[in-house]
C-alpha cells in the first residue's frame, strides 16, 4: 500500500476502499470471515461495536497533525508509558509504508484470534515478535515477507491506481494521506501510528473499541480548520 502518491482535494486514495485491504489479506493467509469494513460513524449499532477489532483512520496529513507529532512526541519523551509486551508496533521504514503498517498493526495485535492461517502473514508475525520496535525495523528493511505483502498490493490496487485522476506534483490541492491504527491490547486502547517512535498508551478501555477511537479520530478531525477528506475502516468477524 502507498501513501506517496498526491490525491486531489476531495479524493480518498484507493487503499481506503475496504475490498483492497481484504484481498491482500485473504491472499496472504487471512481467513475470509475476517474483512474490513467502512464505517461512516463510529456511533453505529451496538452489535457493529462488538464486533470490531481494529479500526483504522486515514486522513490527509496536515499541517495540524505535524504539529501535533511534535508536541505529542515531545510529551511521550518526558513520560514513561506502561506499553504491553504483547503489543506488536511497527515504526515505518518507507515514506510510502503507513498503510501497510496499520494493516500490520491491526492484525498483528489480534492474532490471538486465530485470524491468520499458513502464508505470508503467517511467516511475518512469527519472525516479527519477540522484537523490539527498534529491532523491527533493522528486520523490515530485510524482510522477503514484507517484500511480498507490497507486490501483492501493488498488484491489487494497480486498478484503482490506472483509474485514478492523475495529480501533478504541483497541484495545489494534491495530498498525502496517512494511517493511524487503534488497537484493543491486555484491555488498553492503544494508538499505533507507524511515523511515532513507540505506541500510544490511551489507558483502560471502558467502553467500545470503536467509542474510545472515536474520542482521538474527532480530536485529529478538529485540528484541520478546513473539511477534510477522510475514511474510518474497521476489522470485523463476519456474523
Amino acid at each position: 500500500m502507498t501513501n506517496h502518491e498526491k490525491i486531489g482535494a476531495g479524493q480518498l486514495p484507493f487503499e481506503a476502499d475496504p475490498e483492497v485491504w481484504n484481498t491482500i489479506m485473504h491472499a496472504s493467509g487471512v481467513q475470509d470471515k475476517w474483512r474490513f469494513i467502512k464505517v461512516n460513524e463510529l456511533g453505529c449499532l451496538e452489535e457493529d461495536l462488538a464486533r470490531m477489532m481494529a479500526v483504522v483512520y486515514i486522513f490527509p496529513q496536515h499541517a495540524g497533525y505535524q504539529a501535533f507529532k511534535v508536541a505529542e512526541e515531545t510529551r511521550l519523551a518526558k513520560l514513561e508509558q506502561s506499553i504491553s509486551p504483547n503489543v506488536i508496533f511497527f515504526k515505518q521504514v518507507a515514506h510510502s509504508h503507513c498503510g501497510m503498517m496499520a494493516l500490520l498493526h491491526a492484525l498483528g495485535n489480534n492474532d490471538d484470534k486465530e485470524i491468520i492461517g499458513p502464508g505470508t502473514l503467517h511467516n511475518f508475525f512469527v519472525q516479527a515478535k519477540g522484537m523490539s520496535p527498534d529491532e523491527r525495523v533493522d528486520w523490515l528493511s530485510e524482510s522477503n515477507e514484507l517484500r511480498l505483502l507490497h507486490e501483492a498490493a501493488k498488484q491489487t490496487t494497480s486498478a484503482a491506481a490506472a483509474a485514478a485522476t492523475n495529480i501533478t506534483e504541483d497541484d495545489e490541492s494534491a495530498a498525502e494521506f496517512h494511517y493511524v491504527c487503534f488497537v484493543v491490547v491486555d484491555g488498553h486502547l492503544y494508538e499505533l501510528d507507524s511515523q511515532f517512535a513507540l505506541p500510544l498508551n490511551h489507558g483502560r478501555l471502558t467502553s467500545s473499541l470503536a467509542k474510545g477511537a472515536e474520542k482521538y479520530i474527532q480530536q485529529y478531525q478538529a485540528m484541520e480548520p478546513k473539511p477534510a477528506t477522510d475514511a474510518i475502516l474497521a476489522l470485523v468477524a463476519s456474523p
